[in-house]
């Protein structure tokens, strides 16, 4: 996976986050996760953090694109800010309550 998004060079659990982030947006999130692991060619517990770390890791994802987004000046990114807040505190809630970062549980209208 490269990481054109932020084009960083971090820790591979922060890589694998940022990748699942985006993977559980999908239909097949996971299939796509599981293929994730199998191409990565390591294991959760191979890099170093359990899997509780993990998950925090990709609910940080969320926070830090929520800010972006927040903190934007683009007109369109200031016009879906405030959905796009909500949306992300509901995620970040469930996370919270279950410590799994699920987007699926709430959707931009």
């Amino acid at each position: 996976v490269f990481d054109f998004d932020d084009s960083v060079w971090s820790h591979p659990a922060v890589d694998a986050a940022q990748s699942l982030f985006y993977f559980r947006r999908g239909k097949q999130a996971q299939q796509a996760e599981v293929a994730f692991w199998q191409g990565f060619g390591m294991a959760v517990e191979d890099l170093g953090v359990d899997r509780e770390t993990l998950e925090l890791l990709i609910a940080a994802r969320a926070v830090l694109l929520a800010n972006e987004v927040l903190g934007s000046v683009s007109q369109e990114l200031t016009q879906m800010a405030p959905a796009y807040a909500e949306v992300t505190e509901r995620r970040l809630q469930h996370y919270l309550d279950t410590g799994i970062y699920d987007p699926k549980v709430a959707k931009m209208s």
